[in-house]
């Protein structure tokens, strides 16, 4: 055991470091004394920082641990990653009021209904964007059948945004599920999704 005793002469004030099996320095400044395992900092304004080595540091106003995988940032700060676009639609689109087991489509692009049934036969890639359009709120959808599944048992990934005229920031995030082709009529794509089952009719209803 020794000890190490440190005199800092610059202010004439005396910083003493008592230390057990390793060497310890001090500044004139009283900035740091390390022993190899725990560093202290007197910063300026009185903050104090201590980093035990190895294992991350800590400041005021935010937090950062590591290894590890957990950040905290100053309350009222950060932000909320997702994705707001959703994907293209290779068949084209069509708008309805309600989405439902008995969908009535008000309007579709040109072959578009057609596109997405045929693909539908086979399980062919494709796509169809459907709004589900209310006053000032309403629902934006993508149906994308998966390829190379089962004909009449496709598998179809579902893309959902809400959006609202009333809300700032009223566009939100893309929600997806996977829905299960159960039906390919005359009448349209029936498809059994999480919590509802939507038919994606062959045409538009007549006014």
């Amino acid at each position: 055991m020794r000890r190490v005793i440190a005199f800092a002469a610059a202010t004439g004030a005396t910083v003493v470091a008592a230390l057990v099996g390793v060497t310890g320095c001090a500044s004139s400044n009283g900035s740091t004394i390390s022993t190899g395992a725990t560093s202290v900092s007197t910063g300026s304004a009185g903050s104090t920082s201590t980093s035990p080595s190895g294992t991350g540091s800590t400041a005021t106003g935010s937090t950062s641990t590591s290894p590890g995988s957990t950040s905290t940032s100053p309350s009222g700060t950060g932000s909320t990653t997702g994705n707001h676009t959703l994907p293209h639609a290779s068949c084209g689109s069509a708008v309805t009021h309600v989405l439902s087991a008995s969908t009535r489509l008000l309007s579709a692009d040109r072959g578009a209904l057609t596109c997405f049934t045929a693909a539908a036969k086979t399980c062919t890639a494709a796509g169809l964007h459907v709004t589900e359009m209310g006053v000032d709120i309403g629902t934006r959808w993508v149906f994308a059948i998966v390829s190379g599944g089962t004909p009449g048992r496709c598998v179809v990934t579902s893309y959902s945004q809400h959006y609202s005229a009333r809300a700032i920031g009223g566009i939100q995030v893309v929600k997806t599920a996977s829905c299960q082709e159960t039906a390919v009529t005359s009448k349209g794509v029936t498809l059994s999704c999480p919590g509802q089952v939507i038919m994606i009719p062959a045409a538009v209803s007549a006014a």
